[in-house]
């Protein structure tokens, strides 16, 4: 089960630089937002996401934190994986 909220901020009709995404479920959920520091590039397509990391380090705690059984999701905010100002969910 997986149930988001994703709230943007704006004041007073203006976009700012922040929003709040809150989360709950059963399977780990990596926010590519959280992790963008250790990456080189994210590509996404109907069926996957590529990310490019910037060492192997990087590559594997991510794979580790999003390791299960059930699978996992990725919440991304990337020009490749969905539409400006605007995230997704994928499985």
């Amino acid at each position: 089960m997986l149930t988001t909220e994703i709230v943007e901020n704006t004041f007073g009709g203006e976009s700012v630089f922040a929003s709040r995404v809150q989360i709950e479920s059963d399977v780990p959920i990596l926010v590519l937002e959280d992790i963008e520091h250790h990456l080189n590039g994210v590509e996404c397509t109907d069926s996957a996401i590529k990310l490019s990391f910037e060492n192997k380090s990087g590559a594997e705690a991510v794979r580790h934190a999003c390791h299960h059984e059930n699978g996992s999701y990725a919440i991304t905010s990337h020009i490749t994986c969905n539409s400006e100002e605007s995230r997704s969910v994928f499985k």
